[in-house]
């Protein structure tokens, strides 16, 4: 089951606000980091940036363990939105449409329980549109809050 945390890497550290999370795990020898980062203004719907590395890299490790680094990553956004005020957004940059498609069917499965979907560019505030997209190119998962 996605968000397991019996299938994934222990957090050993996590530190929050509303504007930013971080969580670490060890994967063997390795770090995994996990962060969101707040990306729109505060008048604004809360939008919020995930991005999670292992040993400072976001390349796929090889090691044969994706679905558990995944699932690592889907314990930490439970944990987020058990502690802090649910964005409105969550982005989910990648690198690729293959990782793009991993993430919009796990993603998508995952999300819809704790009651986001799916959502498209066009949906985000128009400040992160022009001052956040911009730097990330076009690979990207968005899901919207439908509750």
């Amino acid at each position: 089951k996605l968000g397991n945390p019996k299938l994934a890497y222990p957090l050993e550290y996590m530190s929050s606000n509303n504007d930013r999370m971080s969580a670490t795990a060890r994967v063997g020898k390795r770090w995994m980091e996990i962060d969101f980062v707040r990306v729109s203004y505060r008048s604004e719907p809360r939008v919020l940036e995930i991005s999670f590395s292992i040993d400072g890299s976001m390349d796929i490790t090889g090691g044969g363990d994706a679905i558990r680094i995944f699932n690592t990553v889907l314990v930490a956004i439970n944990h987020f939105l058990q502690h802090n005020l649910a964005p409105d957004f969550f982005i989910f940059a990648a690198e690729g449409s293959s990782r793009v498609s991993l993430y919009n069917r796990m993603l998508s499965r995952f999300l819809a329980r704790v009651g986001y979907a799916s959502a498209g560019y066009d949906d985000l505030p128009d400040s992160v549109k022009q001052n956040w997209w911009g730097g990330i190119g076009g690979d990207v998962f968005i899901a919207k809050r439908t509750r």
